[in-house]
């Protein structure tokens, strides 16, 4: 969303915070609007264009034809956006070089200062581009002064076409002409009402960082975005050093892995892959082990960072509702099949679905009600992340991490104290691993989950080796006692799904079984880990 005024070759920073709407929100959201500033209206038809190679999108970049206006008002801009700081956050800001053209064909060369060089090598003349799909939509314009900033606030509402596919376009994007970028999100959060009935948003604006460009890719080439790996979001957040202040790692992290999380969300409301579940709450796992620890160590215990402790306790409840639809996928995808398989082998003719020849009737009962459960929990979790209430957490905490740092001590210090004192506690409590609860050997294994979170987001301010093989450790450790974990889980649910002697008394014995390898496993990385804890770097 540009200046479409600017000059030829002028190039750019675009700093916009990107919102999904549902349709029920979107004369509510004009009504607000309407009151804000006086509105305009245009009809927008882009065309974006590639090489047959996709050498622009693999580039990270999008080069579009925009026609805007109809009949004698039409104008044409060409457009040509990078990647920049952000990435494909919801609140992000890209390099961007517009100009404005005399009719409907591409000029390069008034792309003057453009980083079509690194694009296209010296001798290509960009004579193969092709137009790829194009964007249909009707843009209303609301420009608007709030928070300390100058916002242009767009509602889009049309459709991608790529040949005889189509997809909806229904969003808002807020870009900041002048001020500082937190407005966006201020702006965002009193549209959405938050800041209004105590804080309980009635429209859901929901901050995403899909562009049109990378939605019309997908389109055009008729695959879907896939699960978002949450060890994405180390990598987003960007160069980390250990001179930095734990305030701005910990802001980093977060959104980082916030990006993460609403991605998979996104994902999980319209696909049955677990997998986008399994990523997300990875993605919370690791924002909560950041915010509890990192942040938490730095503040000597006082606070998460600046925080609220409401907002940290929203980012645990998103973490269990997250974890209860996992848990249930876990035990019909993982745990239900091996469980199976050991019973089939003991003789039992236990199969591996539902609807496979043999299997006993009891089981036929444990799996019909076990994948009833597990798809209840889905759709209870879809129908929470449709809810306003999410999407004004996410927010909030796209504010908070968009936010400048407070002095705070740097990450070298803090990192080495934090985690060498729970590892100190972590081999305490490990070294009676054998004699532990199963309720005390969940909590072991969650304690080395965050740990290896931790060292993952600071690993700057350690020795690499010394880092590399300390996560390696924890992260074995953390396999071995969740399959221990897993039976328990598993001998619980089915106690829970079935009244049959016959098949409990089978789940006793698989779990039993897995418990002592899993014992014998995890005791052995255990004792990998009793050494003294790693130092920091010098």
């Amino acid at each position: 969303m540009a200046n479409d005024q600017q000059q030829a070759g002028d190039g750019a920073r675009e700093t916009e915070l990107k919102l999904a709407l549902r349709a029920e929100d979107v004369e509510r959201l004009r009504a607000r609007l309407d009151r804000l500033a006086v509105a305009r209206r245009d009809r927008v038809d882009s065309t974006y264009y590639d090489t047959p190679d996709l050498r622009l999108a693999r580039n990270r970049a999008a080069l579009r034809l925009r026609r805007i206006g109809t009949g004698k008002r039409v104008r044409w801009v060409q457009t040509l956006k990078t990647e920049g700081k952000g990435g494909d956050a919801a609140l992000s800001t890209r390099g961007e070089w517009e100009t404005a053209l005399p009719g409907a064909a591409l000029d390069l060369s008034r792309f003057a200062g453009a980083p079509l060089g690194r694009i296209f090598a010296a001798e290509d003349t960009a004579a193969d581009l092709r137009a790829m799909f194009r964007t249909v939509f009707v843009r209303t314009i609301w420009d608007v002064s709030a928070y300390g900033a100058d916002i242009e606030v767009a509602l889009d509402v049309g459709e991608i076409r790529a040949g005889t596919r189509r997809a909806p376009i229904l969003e808002a994007e807020l870009e900041l002409r002048s001020g500082p970028p937190t407005a966006l999100t201020s702006l965002a959060l009193e549209l959405a009402g938050a800041t209004r009935r105590k804080g309980k948003a009635d429209v859901r604006l929901m901050p995403y960082g899909d562009s049109k460009a990378a939605r019309g890719y997908r389109l055009a080439m008729g695959v879907a975005a896939g699960p978002t790996s949450a060890s994405r979001a180390i990598a987003d957040a960007g160069n980390i050093d250990r001179r930095d202040g734990v305030d701005a790692v910990c802001r980093k992290l977060v959104g980082a892995a916030l990006n993460v999380v609403l991605a998979n969300a996104d994902g999980a409301a319209q696909s049955d892959d677990p997998e986008y579940v399994h990523q997300a709450r990875v993605a919370l796992r690791r924002m909560r082990a950041v915010v509890e620890i990192l942040a938490n160590a730095s503040d000597g215990g006082r606070g998460e960072a600046g925080l609220s402790r409401a907002q940290v306790r929203e980012m645990r409840r998103w973490a269990r509702r997250f974890g209860a639809a996992r848990d249930w996928d876990v035990l019909c995808s993982e745990t239900l099949p091996d469980l199976r398989t050991y019973g089939r082998d003991a003789g039992t003719g236990a199969s591996a679905a539902p609807a496979e020849a043999g299997i006993s009737r009891p089981w036929r009962g444990v799996l019909r009600r076990a994948h009833g459960k597990c798809e209840d929990a889905r759709n209870r979790l879809r129908a929470q992340i449709a809810a306003p209430e999410f999407a004004r957490w996410a927010l909030e905490l796209v504010h908070w991490s968009a936010a400048p740092p407070r002095e705070s001590a740097p990450l070298r210090v803090v990192a080495p104290a934090a985690v060498g004192r729970l590892l100190r506690r972590f081999a305490r409590r490990g070294a009676r691993f054998s004699r532990l609860s199963d309720r005390e050997r969940h909590k072991l294994r969650i304690a080395a989950k965050r740990l290896r979170y931790v060292l993952e987001a600071a690993h700057a301010a350690f020795p690499k080796k010394a880092a590399r093989d300390t996560m390696h450790a924890l992260e074995q450790f953390q396999d071995a006692a969740g399959r221990g974990v897993d039976a328990t889980v598993a001998r619980e649910a089915i106690a829970r799904l079935t009244r049959s002697a016959a098949v409990r008394t089978e789940a006793r014995k698989w779990g039993q079984a897995r418990q002592r390898d899993a014992t014998k496993q995890a005791s052995h990385w255990l004792r990998r880990l009793a050494d003294p804890p790693i130092r920091p770097r010098s």
